[in-house]
């Protein structure tokens, strides 16, 4: 609605962003704070059979996230990976001239080489997370420019082996 409300809202739609129907209905989003993570959070859990999560499907401009790949899902890029993982990780932004034109690319990392600050921890069971701590100030994103979304790829230390969607999408 016109205050940045839900006005409408299906089982389904709950179930993917692990909201109640009532939570949803009185939830206030303030925008642009807000992000378009929601966008995020439906296409990560609906892509790939859940290959991503993430800890908050509302965060702003100012919240921590964690995401967790399950490396059985997808591509399966890294399911057979007995090394450390690292995230390759930049948002998109309204400066963006495209979903792939990726914009502050944390430490400008070189995608072949392992960085311990970009390092995800190992949960067990083929799953890895990492944690974004206040996103906009991790990123190094300017006050103007409005944050659409994180993009992050999980791959193991000399890039060879990625985990993808499994149409081998990002």
């Amino acid at each position: 609605d016109e205050n940045y409300g839900f006005t409408e809202i299906n089982t389904q739609f709950c179930d993917m962003v692990g909201y109640s129907r009532e939570e949803l209905l009185h939830m206030k989003m303030t925008f642009p704070k807000t992000l378009l993570f929601l966008f995020l959070a439906v296409a990560v859990t609906s892509a790939s059979a859940q290959l991503l999560t993430v800890s908050n499907p509302f965060p702003t401009d100012t919240s921590s996230i964690t995401i967790t790949v399950d490396v059985n899902k997808g591509n399966r890029g890294l399911v057979n990976e007995t090394g450390d993982v690292y995230v390759h990780t930049g948002v998109i932004t309204n400066k963006s001239t495209g979903i792939s034109n990726w914009r502050h690319v944390k430490f400008d990392q070189n995608f072949n080489q392992p960085n311990d600050a970009l390092k995800a921890t190992p949960l067990g069971n083929g799953k890895y997370s990492f944690t974004i701590n206040n996103i906009r100030t991790y990123y190094g994103v300017p006050i103007e420019d409005t944050i659409r979304r994180i993009a992050i790829l999980f791959r193991n230390a000399n890039g060879s082996s990625v985990q993808r969607n499994s149409d081998a999408s990002d």
